[in-house]
Order: C-alpha cells, then sequence, then structure tokens
C-alpha cells in the first residue's frame, strides 16, 4: 500500500526517507534546490529522467508486440 505525504520545509530544513535525507538547499523565486544524501545503492531520479525512461519503454514494447 503506498500513500501521499506532503510536507512543507522551510529553507535549510530537512527530512528523511528511508535511508535518505532531504535538504531543502535554498529557495528562489519558484525554484527550490534539494539536496539528496542517500545510499549509493539507492537510485535517485528526477521526474525528466522518469518520464523519459518511460517513454522509451512504452516504444520498446510496441516494438516487441509488432514483431511478434
Amino acid at each position: 500500500m503506498s500513500g501521499r505525504l506532503c510536507i512543507t520545509v522551510m529553507e535549510g530544513g530537512w527530512f528523511q526517507i528511508g535511508d535518505a535525507i532531504v535538504r531543502i538547499d535554498e529557495v528562489r523565486g519558484s525554484r527550490v534546490d534539494v539536496v539528496v544524501e542517500a545510499p549509493k545503492n539507492i537510485r535517485v531520479l528526477r521526474d525528466k529522467v522518469i518520464e523519459r525512461e518511460r517513454a522509451k519503454n512504452a516504444t520498446m514494447s510496441k516494438v516487441r508486440t509488432q514483431d511478434e
């Protein structure tokens, strides 16, 4: 089961998710610099990277279906 939690953190504040520490480094207008300190075995990805991987996987899935 998954859930959703909304956290309000001031600049310089931090919170922890599992073994990862997430720190709000700097806020400039609508831009927020976030620092993630996590063990190397934890994969940390931005939304753009995840969306690109999903699109690539969807394309590969279509190619496989057409080949079958």
